[in-house]
């Protein structure tokens, strides 16, 4: 029995996809994605066919959701240091735009996703077939690559040849050393649909050197694109990481740790004897020279009027009070971050950019200074009164804390060992972290901090837990937020 064009497709499409590295896969089935979703169905079983890959399979019902599990997934195995892309299967119309939210939060936060979303065939487009829109396209600019991939009636074998390049270059693609993220990857199928008893192609063991020629139409519609820098301001420097301006101890300096900073901004805090300004999710949070509650001594302590320079260390998107400072006049600006679909200047206020930490720079050695010291007390200090702010006394007059978003922050991150996981809300409870959060070792905190948005954050929480089973994993959301992504909870079987 010759094979249904559509099921050897997805066959060779999921072969593809555990070749190029992916473990898992969320499917929000559909009727188009039939084929899919029966390869998938085969590939999660323990008695699976011959030629099906090893593959685990996530079904949500929520085209949104599933997305968004997708990216808690990816985020989480990124944060753990396996970062690879996850893939998330819908079937045509309107679920394809169910993708949008997750898809812009993985461009701006350079997060992998492989984006297969079936459609109808081609010749239907634009003729009123239900279900039927112009899919390829539809998530630019904010995928990294479009293919538009339509199943042929001919030769099988090259039509899955042809697939299994396309499904390689877009894995490679959405994990980029220079700008990973999403890519979509739409699948035109025509009918039949489901599977008989035909066997699997054979899974060739590489899949990278099969010719993409045969009746596969492999059309690249498009993707994002990096911008390059703006005009320079005057006296605005782009410097690259091997022309690195040095960097004497110098004016009085404080090191600001953003989203995704990482170690390296802590070891460069310690290195110089500087105050570090540190996000729950820099990844640098935590050690001697962290300074509590920060953002209240930017606007209010006389002592932050004396810095002169601060170093910029991934990208800070939690406090006012840090973008005043980085735009005044009499301080100067390094921004270091790596070159991503985004420029990492929004002020327009560095003086100098560059797209990696000079190694030259963390060979100073510090054993304090008047200077940090006089930072880290005085956020003791604030932080000190912010806790007395929060609580209230008992009937035995013991000060308990009184139940706001800060006090809750505060007893979550107490309560939180340095294996444990945080997934933090928009909004205000990752403020509220970020205010109280006191570690000497910190946990890991993950958030969707590209694009800030307070949606399918129950997804993304759940996309974390099952990425790291054997830690604590909590998610401290708003009300909102959690009520935002009900739908997060909900879940279905193959």
């Amino acid at each position: 029995m010759k094979p249904a064009p559509s099921v050897y497709a997805a066959r060779a499409v999921v072969q593809a996809l555990a070749a190029a590295g992916v473990r898992e896969v969320v499917l929000s089935p559909g009727s188009r994605s039939a084929p899919l979703a029966y390869a998938l169905a085969d590939a999660a079983r323990e008695d699976r066919p011959a030629g099906a890959p090893a593959v685990v399979v996530h079904v949500r019902l929520d085209e949104r959701d599933a997305a968004f599990l997708a990216l808690g997934i990816a985020k989480a195995a990124a944060a753990a240091g396996q970062p690879r892309p996850v893939a998330v299967v819908t079937t045509s119309g309107t679920a394809v735009g169910n993708l949008v939210p997750a898809v812009l939060e993985a461009h701006h936060s350079g997060t992998p996703l492989l984006l297969l979303t079936a459609d109808r065939p081609p010749s239907l487009r634009g003729t009123g077939a239900n279900q039927t829109t112009g899919q390829p396209g539809l998530l630019e600019p904010a995928v990294r690559l479009t293919l538009d991939l339509v199943v042929g009636h001919d030769e099988l074998e090259d039509m899955a040849a042809g697939m299994r390049e396309a499904v390689t270059l877009a894995a490679r693609t959405a994990l980029s050393d220079l700008d990973p993220g999403p890519v979509h990857v739409n699948l035109a199928f025509d009918d039949p649909l489901v599977p008989g008893d035909e066997p699997w192609p054979a899974d060739p063991s590489a899949a990278e050197d099969a010719p993409a020629s045969g009746p596969i139409h492999f059309g690249f519609v498009g993707g994002a694109r990096v911008p390059g820098p703006p005009e320079a301001e005057s006296g605005q420097v782009s410097a690259e990481p091997g022309g690195a301006p040095e960097l004497p101890d110098g004016p009085p300096t404080v090191v600001v740790a953003g989203d995704g900073a990482g170690a390296r901004a802590r070891e460069l805090a310690e290195a110089r004897g500087w105050p570090l300004l540190a996000e729950p999710t820099s990844g640098a949070r935590g050690g001697p020279h962290v300074v509590s509650a920060y953002r209240l001594l930017l606007d209010a302590w006389p002592g932050a009027l004396e810095v002169r320079r601060v170093v910029v260390i991934g990208r800070p998107t939690l406090s006012r009070p840090v973008a005043r400072l980085l735009a005044r006049d009499d301080v100067e600006v390094i921004r270091v971050q790596r070159p991503s679909a985004a420029w990492p200047d929004a002020g327009r206020s560095a003086d100098v950019l560059l797209a990696e930490l000079p190694d030259a720079w963390l060979r100073a050695s510090s054993h304090g200074s008047e200077w940090l010291d006089r930072w880290v007390s005085a956020g003791e200090t604030a932080l000190r009164i912010v806790r007395e702010e929060c609580a209230v006394a008992d009937g035995e007059g013991r000060a308990v804390p009184r139940m706001t978003g800060v006090a809750l922050a505060d007893l979550v991150a107490r309560a939180s060992a340095p294996g444990d996981v945080l997934v933090v809300g928009s909004s205000n409870p990752v403020r509220d972290l970020d205010l109280v959060a006191q570690w000497s070792s910190a946990p890991l905190v993950i958030a969707n901090r590209g694009l800030s948005g307070i949606d399918g954050m129950t997804a993304s929480a759940a996309g974390v837990a099952l990425t790291l089973p054997d830690r604590v994993v909590r998610a401290v959301v708003g009300d909102l937020t959690f009520l935002h992504d009900v739908g997060g909870l909900l879940t279905g079987t193959l």
